[in-house]
């Protein structure tokens, strides 16, 4: 299946390889899924979802990216978020089936094609908007329990490079930022 939005951040992303560990998913031009688990046992009921991209440095998640090419409806945006959030856990072959989990604060990037809407019609902008600041007031709420702290939204079209340098811009800040 053809992605070009995530296959262009996929590439943006693989300049960090020298800073921390990125994982792709295939579509983002890597080589496998992204499962993310409840619990620490790898089992077909404890995996909740797989995510576009994953940021570990010191052995700990740091960043998940969600790409949205297809369908950018409220309830994919959110689904994709709250199972994220709902996950502690990356289990994979490629890191010997060790359990990598969520650092302490965790950055969410969601980002949304927006090739298919007319800018004149459409009400997805405010929408999305909308949806940022809510999800950001969920997780600043003293009783949100999950590690994933931080929440960004972005609309950009595979063309759009000063909304892909934003994205990126906030991927390096907290790359560089990290401290464990």
């Amino acid at each position: 299946m053809n992605h070009p939005l995530h296959f262009e951040i996929g590439n943006k992303l693989k300049k960090y390889n020298q800073l921390c560990d990125i994982i792709l998913d295939t579509a983002c031009g890597g080589n496998q899924n992204i499962p993310i688990f409840l619990e620490e046992e790898k089992a077909f009921e404890t995996e909740v979802c797989n995510v576009d991209a994953l940021f570990i440095k010191n052995n700990r998640i740091i960043n998940i990216i969600e790409i949205e090419e297809a369908n950018i409806k409220p309830i994919q945006i959110c689904g994709k978020f709250l199972t994220s959030a709902l996950g502690k856990f990356f289990i994979h072959k490629t890191f010997k089936n060790k359990r990598i989990c969520y650092d302490n604060s965790v950055l969410f990037l969601h980002i949304l094609d927006t090739s298919k809407l007319r800018k004149d019609k459409t009400k997805k902008f405010n929408q999305g908007l909308k949806i940022e600041r809510k999800i950001q007031d969920l997780i600043k709420n003293d009783c949100w329990p999950s590690n994933i702290k931080e929440y960004a939204l972005f609309f950009t079209k595979v063309d759009e490079k000063e909304n892909q340098n934003k994205i990126v811009e906030l991927i390096e800040k907290k790359i560089k930022t990290h401290n464990v």
